[in-house]
């Protein structure tokens, strides 16, 4: 799949199934442009390891998340491997894949949170850290209503 532009030189789909007919006018907002907000799209998948990185700011609310996958959606888990990808709350359908970004995630939330901000001491030490603290020290960084 291809977007934009480069679709277009290449006579391909931006994820349809033909090739793109440049006579033909495109729905609006179906490309988003540099600095427009993403549109709103109901859940339709929740991810384990998102509650698994809440540990270290909201610890009681992302546990209590986390309780309520496994119960709510008892396929979501199993001690062969862990978390599944993910799980559509509506239907309840588990995605049954495991991806090791999903499950480094997972152990490095759990790492931070036992082990006092792991995470941060160990990335904080690397010499090669002060390039991404000079750009995230413009950032703010926050948990929003």
């Amino acid at each position: 799949m291809f977007t934009g532009a480069v679709a277009q030189r290449r006579g391909r789909s931006t994820g349809g199934t033909g090739p793109i007919d440049p006579g033909k006018a495109r729905r609006p907002g179906t490309i988003r442009r540099p600095g427009q907000p993403m549109p709103r799209r109901p859940t339709r998948t929740v991810t384990p390891h998102a509650s698994f990185l809440a540990l270290d700011v909201l610890p009681q609310q992302a546990y209590a998340n986390i309780q309520a996958l496994r119960t709510l959606y008892p396929g979501i888990y199993d001690a062969n491997g862990g978390f599944f990808d993910a799980v559509n709350p509506t239907t309840g359908a588990v995605g049954h894949r495991r991806l090791v970004l999903d499950q480094s995630m997972i152990m490095a939330a759990l790492d931070n949170a036992l082990n006092h901000d792991a995470m941060q001491q160990h990335f904080a030490r690397d010499p090669v850290s002060w390039a991404a603290r000079l750009y995230l020290g413009d950032e703010t960084m926050s948990i929003g209503q």
